[in-house]
């Protein structure tokens, strides 16, 4: 591939007109050999641009918006990388929480529990029928 020749009398007025200075041989020189250098990468990187959208041309499927369900393409998208597992680990941790309240109310009834079978047998003992009435109508089993 051969490069065109650099003219110089041509690049040398239009710098002249454009920014107002005049350039010498050597600073023309070293402008053009610049110039192609820049020229050079600015098509290798062109083509490496090209090839980029050439990529995202090809994969526009996973791009588009889905026809059916954007409602829950938006959702899952908003989720990222982690949401389903945070979900859970959020429904197990409430679940945990609500077990753990569930004892905790079954170890405070306990006592109370104790307490009425307690006197139950108190007043069982006295094989009364009429304490025994009288002390279920007074205490409801808990």
């Amino acid at each position: 591939m051969t490069q065109p020749a650099f003219d110089f009398k041509k690049t040398r007025a239009s710098i002249s007109l454009h920014y107002g200075i005049e350039l010498d041989d050597t600073s023309i020189t070293i402008m053009a050999v610049l110039s192609a250098i820049q020229k050079k990468h600015f098509t290798e990187q062109q083509k490496i641009l090209e090839a980029a959208a050439e990529k995202i041309r090809v994969s526009t499927k996973s791009l588009e918006l889905h026809q059916q369900k954007p409602g829950w393409q938006a959702f899952w998208f908003g989720m990222g990388k982690f949401g389903l597992a945070l979900i859970f680990a959020t429904s197990i941790l409430t679940g945990v929480y609500f077990y753990s309240e569930a004892n905790k109310r079954e170890q405070d009834k306990l006592p109370t529990e104790l307490q009425w079978y307690k006197g139950y047998y108190q007043a069982n003992q006295a094989r009364n029928k009429k304490a025994i009435i009288d002390f279920l109508k007074n205490n409801p089993r808990p």
